[in-house]
């Protein structure tokens, strides 16, 4: 508790300031972080549906956006934001059809691009690169799930009882509310914020150590709803019956196959990540046929927010892109 009340007391605010949206369609757009520089390298960056993105940007000086900016490439970070009426009743292929493809339309005008998929973005940008190959440079997935049957114990064998109860939250709902989606990844890792909390009462709270956590902190704190048919593909298809693992997992009339994607691949698995575990991410990893994976001893957080995410995946990753 006294972590609980120094983490709503403490003074720190996001400071960084958001980049110019260059094209809107509903709640979505797509933010150019170098738009001064339309003749570098795009980069098309897919955060996770449930969260919003600047995660990705979480301070000026701890901006994984920023940091591949300053490489000479053009960040272009797709923000979902929360879903307006008219995407209500949107599904995980209207997102990718009726958002991503066009976003990757502006992104890849003049040459194809990179596309960085964060957790569920990865997903969503595995599928993107399947379904344009030739506007597509190369694909990188940062801790992104594909077997929900591996890793996960008992949570993940039980995925059929959880799709059950949140099929009773959902009926006649339009939306799957934050508390249910935050509640489903407590459940995980029941005693997580009771670790955290408990450390972050003993940091010096005037210490970027602090101020990181409480930017973090006030992201998890910041999620956005699932529409009702996107929760219930996640939930049921991905969770339930692990419908990527197995390969019947369709998006835009095809069944999305990493084994088709013949594209430069650059995986990270965190070594420490308990929302995607490795045994989770590993199998996508190994299935694309041109992919290399790194393995940083970070958790899925981490890999954004620790002070070891610059050299332990930031700059490996930039050495790629700048390769490829």
């Amino acid at each position: 508790m006294d972590g609980i009340n120094l983490y709503r007391n403490h003074p720190v605010r996001r400071g960084a300031e958001s980049a110019p949206v260059i094209w809107r369609s509903g709640s979505t757009c797509l933010r150019d972080y170098a738009p001064h520089d339309t003749d570098a390298q795009p980069v098309l960056i897919v955060p996770s549906l449930i969260n919003r993105f600047w995660i990705l940007d979480l301070e000026p000086q701890h901006s994984l956006i920023r940091f591949l900016a300053a490489q000479g490439l053009r960040p272009l970070v797709m923000d979902w934001d929360a879903p307006s009426e008219e995407e209500k009743a949107f599904g995980l292929d209207d997102y990718v059809m009726k958002r991503l493809i066009p976003a990757l339309g502006i992104a890849a005008a003049e040459k194809p691009a990179h596309v960085i998929g964060y957790c569920m973005g990865g997903a969503l940008a595995l599928a993107l690169a399947q379904l344009e190959p030739t506007r597509v440079r190369s694909l990188v997935l940062l801790a992104t799930p594909w077997d929900f049957h591996a890793g996960y114990g008992a949570a993940g064998q039980n995925g059929a009882i959880l799709e059950e109860k949140l099929g009773v939250w959902l009926k006649g709902e339009e939306y799957l509310p934050v508390e249910v989606v935050q509640g489903a990844f407590t459940a995980f890792q029941p005693m997580h914020a009771f670790h955290k909390f408990t450390a972050f009462a003993g940091y010096d709270q005037s210490s970027p150590q602090a101020a990181r956590f409480v930017l973090t902190e006030d992201w998890l704190n910041d999620g956005v709803p699932l529409t009702a048919p996107a929760a219930r593909e996640c939930y049921g298809d991905w969770c339930a019956r692990n419908a990527m693992q197995r390969g019947f997992w369709r998006i835009g009339g095809q069944f999305i196959d990493p084994r088709k994607i013949m594209i430069p691949a650059y995986a990270v698995v965190p070594g420490k990540d308990r929302i995607v575990p490795p045994q989770s991410a590993m199998p996508l990893a190994q299935a694309l046929p041109k992919a290399v994976c790194q393995k940083p001893m970070l958790g899925h957080i981490g890999i954004m927010s620790s002070p070891n995410a610059i050299s332990q995946v930031w700059k490996p990753l930039a050495a790629w892109l700048g390769a490829h």
